[in-house]
């Protein structure tokens, strides 16, 4: 399972080490808390750093709209579909 993670310098792709861990959506956040829970739970997968502060303004403005950016479809399909990866994301943006 993969989560994508919107931080103020760019896209984060994050593999979950073991799914027995996630009872419930919740469950995700409380990974990130400390380094412990982080080396415990989740692996870094990919990042995605925003270009300069207008990019980043844009990404999240598009995706408040409900719009998918152009950077982040790239960085989707390059870290994903190109890798042919069968697993499930979880957006928490």
């Amino acid at each position: 399972m993969l989560v994508l993670f919107e931080t103020s310098t760019g896209f984060g792709l994050f593999r979950i080490k073991n799914k027995k861990n996630l009872e419930s959506i919740e469950n995700i956040a409380s990974m990130f808390l400390d380094e412990k829970s982080i080396d415990k739970n989740i692996e870094l997968e990919a990042f995605k750093k925003f270009k300069d502060t207008e990019n980043a303004v844009e990404c999240f403005n598009k995706l408040n709209k409900g719009e998918l950016p152009d950077d982040l479809k790239k960085f989707l399909k390059k870290n994903i579909i190109s890798k042919n990866i069968n697993d499930t994301l979880i957006c928490n943006i």
